[in-house]
């Protein structure tokens, strides 16, 4: 395993200590790894990078001079593979985990693969005296896991609070975190937003990866840099989580709740969804191709406009029976079978377009129990 060796800085914030150091460019491509999301493992906490954006720092860098990216790179490893060897100086005996900047790091790179002469000339010349300031930190990794609590907590805090980008990564990591830390080590759990949230994400996650389900592939996992999908996975577990508040606070005894009821629950409430969206696709079919094999494009139902109000009308459904799931279930049936609500209705540019607020979307509920049209 290579050793790199260099001069730094210490820092500390709120008692988690951090290092600052440089390093060439030619060292950080050598020294340097991503650890990559995969939603079928749910190991991992980086998203795939966005080529565009890779693309325009590579041009960047190839056209601009001085090309300047003086933000540091925020990257993670074990402390057991990094020594101190003197007062201002450290050695690291593995690559390190790139927390913030791997679209930096891959335009640099990209400049090597995709551009003619010149460009690579101009690699050649980055890479021996091109230098990137870095911050480390050394936390220790969960078990059995390549990374530790600290740094996907910083990579969630970056990219859900710091920059525009989508959240759904961030959001997903929150679960995964709350599962390994909380969920499969302890008994009872507090019941909280952040239970709630960790079993609708799961549940949101069954759906999407059973080939049995109407929603199998047809929600936008965090991973998955091709978005022509209905849904993300961010609004399908929002969407859900009333339900799931509702389930687990029958379930609780003094704001506690055990564990094994957690999973108790998600696979009850999994199992009753399918048979929600199942008599969806039955009411309205034009709405989906090959018996609900796929949504039709044409149409919002499988959209947010269409996903957010059948839960809230299921939520109502079983509301009424006490947190009841098979009754609401039934009560949901009748409601739509009765609803005057036409496929028409859910075309894209039809009544709905457009209807995404909290109001508009409880405006669609009452149109699916003919309150509306009264």
């Amino acid at each position: 395993m290579a050793t790199y060796q260099t001069r730094y800085l210490s820092f500390q914030q709120d008692g988690a200590v951090f290092y600052l150091f440089k390093m060439a460019a030619k060292d950080l491509l050598e020294m340097s790894n991503v650890s990559r999301y995969d939603s079928d493992a749910r190991e991992g906490y980086q998203r795939p990078p966005y080529r565009e954006h890779v693309r325009k720092i590579a041009s960047y860098l190839k056209d601009q001079s001085p090309a300047v990216l003086p933000t540091a790179i925020l990257a993670a490893i074990s402390p057991v593979q990094i020594e101190l060897a003197a007062p201002d100086e450290l050695l690291l005996h593995n690559k390190i985990r790139i927390v913030d900047g791997q679209h930096r790091i891959l335009g640099l790179r990209e400049l090597e693969n995709g551009y003619n002469e010149a460009g690579r000339a101009r690699y050649d010349k980055l890479l021996e005296t091109y230098e990137f300031p870095v911050i480390l930190m050394a936390e220790q990794q969960m078990e059995n896991g390549e990374y530790s609590a600290m740094e996907v907590e910083a990579f969630i805090n970056i990219n859900s609070k710091g920059k525009k980008v989508k959240t759904d990564l961030a959001e997903t990591l929150r679960a995964e975190m709350f599962q390994k830390t909380e969920r499969n080590t302890a008994e009872y759990l507090a019941l909280n937003t952040e239970t709630e949230l960790n079993v609708a994400s799961n549940i949101s996650h069954r759906l999407a990866k059973d080939p049995n389900s109407l929603w199998y592939q047809k929600i936008i996992l965090a991973d998955e840099a091709e978005r022509k999908k209905p849904i993300s996975v961010s609004a399908f577990t929002k969407a859900i989580r009333p339900i799931v508040q509702l389930r687990l606070s029958l379930r609780q005894v003094d704001g506690q709740i055990l564990s094994d009821a957690l999973d108790e629950e998600e696979a009850m409430i999994t199992g009753y969804v399918e048979r929600v969206w199942r008599a969806v696709c039955r009411k309205w079919p034009k709405c989906f191709w090959q018996d609900g094999q796929e949504c039709n494009e044409s149409y919002n139902i499988c959209k947010g406009i269409g996903v957010f109000p059948i839960y809230m009308l299921y939520t109502e459904c079983i509301s009424a029976y006490d947190g009841e799931l098979d009754p609401g279930l039934s009560m949901f049936i009748n409601i739509i079978n009765e609803s005057r609500v036409s496929e028409a209705d859910w075309l894209v540019g039809g009544t709905f377009t457009g209807m995404s607020s909290s109001q508009a979307i409880k405006k669609i509920v009452r149109y699916l129990k003919n309150e509306a049209m009264e």
